[in-house]
């Protein structure tokens, strides 16, 4: 699998490459759920000061906003393209 073969802008993920790690990866843990497509996609860490960071939230391009720990969040009808946690309330905004 060559990486110029594909591009999220426009393609579907490619199966083949769903487990594939960079030969300089040196990341100490990896995080999948969410899906990404047409468009840069990010997750977060919740806040240090309420939560320790104990939770990594995103949105993603089946119209969900997933943090795996606690819920999937289903009320939007197109990508998630973004969110953001309340900076005083345990609350998501999200937008799509």
């Amino acid at each position: 699998f060559r990486n110029y073969d594909w591009d999220y802008r426009w393609m579907d993920y490619p199966p083949q490459a769903r487990n594939l790690k960079h030969p300089s990866d040196q990341s100490i843990a990896t995080y999948k759920g969410h899906l990404v497509l047409r468009t840069l996609i990010r997750c977060y860490f919740s806040p240090g000061y309420s939560t320790g960071q104990k939770y990594i939230y995103t949105g993603s391009h089946d119209s969900r906003v997933t943090g795996a720990q606690v819920a999937v969040l289903k009320h939007h009808t197109s990508p998630v393209r973004d969110c953001s946690w309340h900076p005083y309330y345990p609350m998501l905004v999200s937008s799509s």
